[in-house]
């Protein structure tokens, strides 16, 4: 994924991991089978990484130095190494 948003452009790359997983969204929705649910799954699954990939590189290139590791999430402050865990099961 690298190589092509170097190609490409990384916001481009972006976009266009961002128009698959929300158009695969919305087929999910309209899923008439399980068979389509699964595969809209793995095309929402596969435009999810495509934006992950990308907004590593975007993220270091918009940020330097200290600010990097900040938006990066690693300068965070946590209560703990279990807190995002019991964050995220509170919400479910």
């Amino acid at each position: 994924m690298g190589s092509l948003a170097d190609m490409y452009g990384r916001r481009l790359m972006y976009l266009i991991g961002l128009v698959v997983f929300t158009c695969a969204s919305a087929l999910c929705g309209f899923a008439a089978s399980t068979l389509m649910l699964q595969l809209s799954r793995a095309l929402e699954g596969a435009g999810g990484a495509i934006m992950f990939a990308v907004s590593l590189a975007l993220l270091a290139d918009a940020f330097r130095g200290k600010d990097r590791g900040v938006a990066s999430g690693c300068g965070a402050r946590w209560p703990g190494w279990r807190w995002p865990s019991a964050r995220c099961s509170a919400g479910c």
